[in-house]
């Protein structure tokens, strides 16, 4: 029974599914004999599945999120979410520094340097760079800083 029940977490992809059919599948996977890790997994899973063919929101409405948490995939998605939102704002924050510290835009190259990089550490340094350089010698050392690091992929 415990091996058919996994399946439980496709519901929400079935040609048909309503938010009924999840939330029926969710109370069937809270009954099933399993570790609280392993329930929140299945949860997850149902959460995320069901998430491409109904409300996301209604969906949520249905797995609390205390459930959700304790599911190591829902935490990476969570921690992933979070990470991309920092680097999306220190890009933000870098390019509007970058820019008054120019007094105007930056250059293309740099611009487009600071828009494809993901790693926020070598964001942060520019960051710093911005505060002890000025003119040429800004935008240089910025561009310098932003390549990655041989053999290093982004």
């Amino acid at each position: 029974m415990v091996h058919f029940s996994r399946a439980l977490k496709f519901v929400g992809l079935m040609k048909g599914a309503t938010l009924e059919h999840a939330q029926r599948a969710s109370g069937r996977i809270a009954g099933l004999p399993l570790t609280a890790v392993e329930r929140a997994e299945l949860q997850a899973a149902l959460y995320f599945l069901s998430s491409f063919g109904l409300d996301r929101v209604s969906v949520f409405g249905i797995i609390s999120e205390e459930v959700l948490m304790q599911s190591p995939a829902y935490q990476a998605t969570i921690e992933k979410g979070r990470v991309e939102g920092r680097v999306e704002e220190a890009r933000r924050l870098l390019g509007r520094q970058v820019a008054r510290r120019l007094g105007g835009e930056a250059p293309a190259p740099l611009r487009e340097a600071i828009d494809s990089c993901r790693d926020l550490a070598r964001l942060e340094r520019v960051a710093d760079l911005v505060v002890d350089t000025s003119g040429e010698g800004l935008v240089r050392e910025a561009l310098v800083a932003l390549r990655p690091e041989a053999g290093e992929g982004e």
